[in-house]
């Protein structure tokens, strides 16, 4: 359900309590001893009145302002729930890297913003961007929205997912040996792989006989036989923007579709957006487009690992400076 399932302290004591009184009350009939305690300490005390149940700590987790939203998020219609909570079941992590991601979604971590407005750090003068880009400094920003680091860590981190499904999709279609798979963070793609059958582009501009503003999508798989094509694009934005992201990548290649039918003599053009946020949110339209170019099951949970690790990364490299 999210967090990392610490013990509830509070409900463990009522729990306790709540229990040696049943179990006090249970053998007095049978023992004079326990008749005697439970008499002088449980007999007109009154019985525990409510125990938390994780629903209720979920929802008082969710009622607060700042530590709330990654649950409220998490709790969407267009969310994955519980695939989105798999890095946390999946023991795959180091704790201190599970532990700095929980810090990033309860938003603690100590940004120039955080410092100013929740800590009220007089220290703090601004909680603009320390990289300079004109803008708050808050944890969204850090993780997706800082334009200092669009060139370099958010590459780096969108190409760890594109290398994953371009090594996959080239093993599944002949055109890379198994001798060939590799770690994803060891992977280099071709920019050009082909075969017979198959015709897979790496990052690689597709030439029109018009101009289109958007035609270079991350990967590009063409079935000869099929006559088929695939454009897939990753994008990994905060957790409100998914929904968005994923009409976005529809729209930006929409104008390619005609141009490729045109020019390549395809029957069917699919635009494939990947979207997973920055946080490891799992959007229930991400395993439609895993399911579209067949794509294996576990193939989304490598990735949410690949984002939470790299989003980790970015914030300790962010905030060491």
């Amino acid at each position: 359900m999210g967090g990392r399932g610490l013990v509830d302290i509070n409900n463990l004591r009522k729990q306790q309590i709540e229990g040696m009184r049943i179990y006090f009350m249970e053998k007095s009939t049978s023992s004079s001893l326990h008749n005697a305690v439970w008499k002088e300490l449980y007999a007109s005390s009154p019985t525990v009145q409510h125990i938390s149940t994780n629903c209720d700590k979920l929802e008082l987790w969710k009622s607060k302002p700042l530590h709330g939203r990654h649950p409220n998020e998490a709790s969407k219609d267009n969310v994955d729930n519980k695939a989105s909570n798999h890095w946390l079941v999946a023991g795959c992590l180091f704790p201190e890297t599970e532990g700095f991601m929980i810090a990033i979604q309860d938003q603690v971590i100590p940004t120039r913003n955080y410092l100013k407005a929740i800590l009220r750090d007089t220290g703090v003068v601004s909680d603009s961007c320390r990289y300079g880009c004109n803008a708050i400094e808050t944890i969204q920003h850090i993780t997706s929205g800082c334009t200092c680091l669009a060139g370099t860590e958010y590459i780096d981190r969108h190409n760890s997912v594109v290398k994953m499904l371009h090594q996959q999709l080239a093993l599944m279609h002949c055109l890379i040996s198994s001798t060939q798979s590799v770690p994803y963070y060891k992977y280099e793609p071709e920019p050009v792989l082909e075969n017979s059958e198959f015709r897979l582009y790496w990052d690689r501009t597709i030439l029109t006989d018009r101009n289109v503003p958007a035609n270079r999508p991350d990967i590009m798989l063409m079935d000869k036989q099929r006559r088929m094509v695939w454009l897939v694009d990753v994008a990994i934005p905060n957790n409100n923007n998914l929904s968005a992201k994923h009409h976005e990548k529809i729209n930006k290649y929409s104008t390619l579709i005609d141009p490729i039918k045109r020019q390549w003599n395809v029957n069917t053009v699919k635009i494939v957006p990947i979207i997973i946020s920055s946080t490891g949110l799992i959007p229930k339209l991400l395993h439609d487009s895993l399911r579209e170019i067949k794509m294996p099951e576990y193939i989304w949970k490598q990735m949410q690992k690949a984002v939470v690790i790299a989003t980790t990364h970015i914030v300790r490299k962010f905030m060491g400076n």
